[in-house]
């Protein structure tokens, strides 16, 4: 593998890496530092359907992923901070509409 001619899969990562954790730091309402595990996230998404490749719809699906990943986090961290608040009881049905 040569450095001046990455691999393509490598070359997708590299291009979309920051805008995509640029856009995830934006949806995240806490724990901003999570946005390249939110990226991530969305790009093992799209590999394991085997859609990452270079193509018209892939800037479209990563950014459709991230958003998608980044508010399941912030979803999770609701439900996490009421499990907590509530001290361990079940959950208000309506949290998770």
């Amino acid at each position: 593998m040569s450095l001046k001619n990455p691999p393509p899969l490598i070359r997708i990562i590299l291009r979309y890496d920051a805008p995509l954790q640029r856009l995830a730091r934006r949806i995240l309402i806490q724990h901003k530092h999570r946005a390249a595990d939110v990226v991530k996230w969305a790009m093992e998404s799209i590999y394991e359907e085997n859609r990452l490749y270079e193509g018209p719809h892939l800037r479209r699906l990563l950014i459709e992923k991230t958003k998608e990943m980044a508010l399941g986090y912030n979803k999770a961290l609701r439900v996490y901070r009421q499990i907590i608040t509530d001290g361990g009881h079940p959950l208000n049905p309506g949290l998770l509409s």
